[in-house]
């Protein structure tokens, strides 16, 4: 039964009164590497297996194996089958309930069993999964089971985990309920500065004689609505002079739906929203709130790192943060559906979202890939996605794929992009759909491109100097770079000599991408760092076809350009080859910043600030003459060397960098930058001397025991006066007592060859990275990091009692 009525926008559902609880399915769990047969059952015996809390990417922990068949795009992580089981308790009252179980993604050809009873399997291994299960329950003891089977490989171009790698929960309601997701929420702007709310609520084993009320909470809890839904079963709300959410101002409301049969209350729903509203002018771009804005965003891989895909929420919340403190204002879910925890931290933190559905469609790119699936199960992850996300006021665009193979064939491609955008329009009208196109030209051609609401420009091909071409040829289409050229770039590895990476087949493809391409001049005759060979270049000339600065000036100059996504935000494991993982990040794989992170930081954002590169511990005989670059948002940047200044020069917007040649003598290098002639901010770089220390530092000095909480631990290696050894590479073991349990260990060496599950972990560049995660215990967690010949570092972390 459907019911309309009234409410406001945008958020995922979360626990609520006495009448449903939304609980925590995480701990208890048991796990076989491999297939078990009859694991499904209630009575089987598991006492041998391991004891896991999910998240759990079974793969991340296991040795690389070269001969592995996830081969160079898994990054050699092995894969295969991994079992899961768990009991719990079901009390009598639930048997005349309705309970529902969610799992948010597991990888892949997930299939689940409550007490032996088949839910089915659902192969793709991004989309979430949810199912009532009140039929198959009994009061006492369950088994829940669950079968990951990730062996057929190779099955994706990137790192993937293996298993369970996301939340899950259970959702206990009374019979005649709030349908799971079953709220939908539109916002109309309503007069200058009022906003009009729709909804349509969808009701689970409806009765006669039902009702619906509701009321909506600002974020400080006070109630600014209440409505009834009329006897037809619609309703508006007027919301007077609300907060709009924005990147600047993530204001969310709450929406309580209590239903009612006989006028007893039997549901109370909450609902976590906000109100903004967008458009997209062909001529003009983006408008958010009424206000013009450019996307600042970047791409995003799943994995984070050393935890592999499992999904860690204070492990995202500080990636987000960092990018955030770099101006990003956006990311786009590349290539596949988000964690619900990252959707909902976007809508927190104020980070808009193109969400993305899939990689490739009907036409393979991986031998085990989607297409295996494509055609049986489209729709029905396309609608587990829109429904579970639909009401996040971060997502304002849906993604159908990226750089799908289907774009160059004029006969199949356009009707089915176009059955697709129908798709995401029938269940979402409020936001437009999109595609990553790579060869516009080829989209352009087969018509492809013409079926899509919003066009994304994937550099692939040249498609990035395609911009005002197409614009002049479609003047009504909405541009936006989807994926703008990679930035290559190691943290603390430097070279001379440009490198610019462009595909052979570009003009040959193209036609009008011959000859072009930007180009950086060498910064010496000779490669000052030629040991860096392997590595590449964190000066803005290591990229493909465009530099960052470069593509910036485009989207910047552009004005009907929505934004841009660079391709990526944080490096990411995988589509590799012999490496464990990509540099394209201007954060590396543990979160630490790169030279490209400054840049971006400099071009978006307005807080003075400046950045000078590279670090001033070098081998160079005296006299060797460095390229030294500056990034900053100020007017003009003075050099100084030991005192001495070298010039003050102004930032030129085209050059968007300022360059001294600065002969080497060890000592102090120091940048200061100013506006309007003040100084605004200042940065230094010092020679280091020899390794003395490991020093340890913490993202937080607490944390809350609830068995899921995570602490970044960076350890740095400096000499006896404090700065930082920018080459050092000391081995250093990490030890953890207490109430905490060791997640994993990094350093951000793409080459890295050490495991990622472990006490051992060398130094790179000067930096390396424990990650502690709390217990369901409170208490001390004291940490200790020792490197041979160093002193050693120490420190406490105190993890309190959770609040649940």
């Amino acid at each position: 039964m459907r019911i309309m009525c009234v409410a406001v926008v945008l958020g995922a559902a979360c626990a609520s009164g006495a009448t449903r609880e939304v609980l925590e399915f995480n701990a208890g769990w048991r796990f076989h590497l491999g297939d078990a047969a009859g694991f499904e059952a209630s009575g089987f015996n598991d006492s041998k297996w391991t004891s896991v809390r999910l998240p759990h990417d079974f793969s991340i922990g296991l040795p690389r194996d070269f001969d592995d068949s996830s081969l160079k795009d898994g990054a050699y992580f092995q894969t295969g089958i991994g079992c899961y089981r768990k009991e719990f308790k079901v009390p009598e009252a639930w048997l005349s309930k309705a309970v529902t179980i969610d799992f948010d993604g597991i990888y892949e050809n997930g299939e689940i069993w409550i007490n032996g009873h088949s839910l089915g399997k659902r192969p793709y291994g991004y989309v979430p999964v949810w199912h009532e299960i009140s039929g198959f329950l009994k009061a006492g003891k369950n088994v829940v089971a669950v079968r990951a089977d990730n062996s057929n490989q190779p099955n994706s171009r990137w790192y993937t985990g293996s298993g369970i790698y996301r939340k899950a929960t259970l959702t206990v309601a009374n019979k005649t309920h709030v349908a799971y997701h079953g709220v939908r929420i539109e916002t109309k702007p309503e007069g200058a500065n009022g906003c009009r709310l729709d909804v349509a609520v969808e009701v689970q084993h409806g009765v006669p004689g039902m009702a619906l009320e509701f009321s909506v909470a600002a974020q400080d809890g006070t109630v600014v609505a209440t409505e009834i839904a009329a006897a037809d079963g619609t309703a508006s709300v007027l919301l007077k002079n609300p907060v709009r959410w924005s990147p600047e101002t993530p204001h969310l409301y709450t929406l309580e739906t209590r239903l009612k049969v006989a006028g007893k209350v039997v549901d109370e729903h909450m609902e976590i929203f906000g109100v903004r509203d967008f458009r997209m002018d062909p001529k003009e771009g983006l408008f958010l709130n009424g206000k013009s804005i450019k996307l600042k965003g970047v791409c995003l891989h799943h994995d984070a790192g050393s935890v592999g895909s499992a999904f860690y929420r204070p492990i995202w919340k500080r990636r987000l943060r960092l990018l955030k403190e770099a101006g990003c204002n956006a990311i786009r879910t590349s290539h596949n559906i988000a964690a619900r925890e990252l959707i909902e931290l976007c809508d927190e933190m104020g980070m808009i979202v193109l969400e993305e559905a899939f990689d490739g469609l009907r036409m393979q790119k991986r031998e085990q890939d989607y297409h295996l699936y494509f055609d049986e199960w489209w729709r029905e992850d396309l609608k587990n996605m829109i429904l579970r996300d639909r009401n996040s006021p971060s997502v304002v665009m849906w993604s159908i794929g990226n750089e799908i193979k289907e774009k160059g064939d004029a006969e199949n491609g356009p009707p089915l992009v176009r059955a697709m955008v129908e798709e995401v329009h029938r269940l979402d009208p409020t936001r437009p759909a999109t595609c990553g196109n790579n060869f516009i030209f080829a989209a352009n051609k087969a018509g492809v491109s013409q079926e899509l609401d919003v066009v994304g420009y994937n550099d692939g091909g040249g498609s990035v100097w395609e911009y005002a071409n197409d614009k002049a040829a479609y003047p009504d289409r909405l541009i936006y770079g989807s994926e703008v050229p990679h930035t290559f770039a190691t943290r603390g590895m430097y070279k001379t000599t440009t490198r610019v990476k462009k595909a052979k087949k570009d003009a040959e493809l193209s036609g009008s991408t011959k000859d072009k391409g930007e180009w950086v001049p060498n910064l010496a005759k000779k490669e000052l760092w030629p040991e860096n060979k392997k590595y590449a270049s964190s000066y803005d000339n290591d990229y493909t076809r465009i530099s960052v600065r470069g593509s910036w000036k485009l989207t910047r100059d552009l004005p009907f350009m929505i934004g841009e996504f660079r391709w990526t935000g944080i490096d990411y494991i995988g589509e590799s080859g012999n490496r464990t993982n990509n540099d394209f990040g201007v954060l590396d794989l543990c979160g630490f910043k790169k030279d490209p992170y400054y840049l971006l930081q400099s071009l978006w954002t307005t807080e003075p600030m400046v950045h000078l590169l590279p670090h001033w511990t070098h081998t160079f005989k005296k006299g060797t003459v460095i390229p030294v670059w500056a990034y900053s948002n100020c007017d003009e940047v003075e050099l100084f060397l030991n005192g001495k200044s070298l010039g003050r020069q102004t930032m030129d917007p085209d050059v968007l960098r300022i360059e001294w040649k600065v002969p080497y003598a060890p000592g102090k290098l120091e940048a200061r930058a100013y506006r309007a002639g003040k100084p605004e901010a200042a940065t230094v770089r010092v020679t280091a001397g020899r390794p003395a220390c490991v020093v340890l530092t913490a993202d937080k000095t607490a944390m809350t025991a609830s068995g899921s909480d995570v602490v970044h631990i960076r350890a740095e290696i400096q000499d006896g006066q404090g700065n930082i050894c920018p080459t050092a590479m000391n081995l250093v073991e990490f030890k953890v007592k207490g109430v905490g349990t060791m997640l994993g260990v990094d350093n951000g060496d793409p080459y890295l060859e050490h495991s990622f599950v472990g006490e051992h972990m060398p130094a790179f560049n000067g930096l390396c990275q424990l990650l502690v995660k709390s217990t369901d215990e409170a208490g001390r967690i004291e940490i200790t990091a020792t490197a041979d010949g160093l002193k050693s570092g120490s420190m406490i972390i105190l993890s309190a009692p959770s609040a649940d």
